[in-house]
């Protein structure tokens, strides 16, 4: 077998004492730019917070005042921001030579998801947070779901809850008597389908499994005949499914969940 020739063995061990140098150099570099007080973090920028305090997005970030921007990792920083439920979209960079800005798009909580504990949660179907005890918030409380009724992440939802998602997209567009900013609670039933309840008028609405969007323009149809002919008081809307007729009952009482406890 013949031998390597020395010219070759010149180059192979050429090569690999040029690639320690230039990693020695990589190293050297890093060490001086991470570790140089030019590049340290005076100015940190925050925007789009309006739930999560300033110090609640650099906890989560793992950005420390002060700390070197280039020691920061700013993937890794946005995956962090992303696991809360309070954000929706994140963006982290760096200005050259002292500021770090965090950009967030946080999701806006539309109702209280109640399944033995409440939780905020957002139009897309996403839990946001847990209500915190004593909290006076007045987002329209939903129940009637479990915690199986909701989907897995990167699962589409079905059922129930697929019906409280089309039911609040609906509301949202909506500025009649059922719109969502008007809406004190709505109950999912797994066979009847919805039934919300209001503060105004029409106390209670059974909506059913589908078809909102032609529901609530029948509605606001209905709403103008009743005007001056409908007894007065509180309504219960029993009936919306038909093509023909609107079944009305006046709401016995003055609560608003005897209602419920009748039907």
């Amino acid at each position: 077998m013949s031998k390597m020739p020395r010219w070759r063995h010149r180059v192979g061990l050429g090569g690999v004492l040029g690639g320690v140098c230039l990693a020695l150099v990589f190293v050297l570099v890093h060490d001086i730019v991470t570790q140089a007080r030019m590049f340290r973090a005076e100015h940190i920028v925050v925007e789009g917070n309006r739930h999560l305090s300033r110090q609640a997005v650099l906890d989560l970030a793992g950005i420390v005042p002060g700390g070197n921007i280039f020691a920061v990792n700013l993937s890794r920083a946005r995956k962090r921001l992303l696991t809360s439920g309070w954000i929706a979209a994140a963006r982290v960079g760096r200005h050259i030579p002292d500021t770090l800005v965090v950009r967030l798009t946080e999701r806006m909580p539309v109702v209280r998801l109640d399944l033995g504990r409440q939780y905020l949660m957002g139009m897309d179907g996403r839990i946001i947070a847990e209500v915190p005890p004593g909290s006076d918030n007045r987002l329209p409380v939903v129940t009637g779901l479990y915690y199986t009724d909701l989907a897995l992440s990167g699962e589409a939802p079905s059922g129930p809850f697929a019906a409280l998602l089309r039911l609040l997209r609906v509301a949202d567009g909506d500025d009649g008597p059922l719109s969502l900013g008007k809406l004190t609670r709505i109950h999912m039933d797994r066979d009847l389908g919805a039934r919300v309840h209001t503060a105004g008028r029409l106390n209670t609405v059974w909506l059913g499994l589908g078809s909102y969007g032609e529901k609530y323009r029948r509605l606001a149809w209905a709403e103008g005949q009743m005007t001056g002919q409908a007894p007065h008081g509180n309504l219960c809307i029993l009936d919306l499914e038909s093509d023909t007729r609107i079944v009305v009952r006046p709401v016995p009482g003055e609560d608003p969940d005897e209602t419920t406890r009748r039907s």
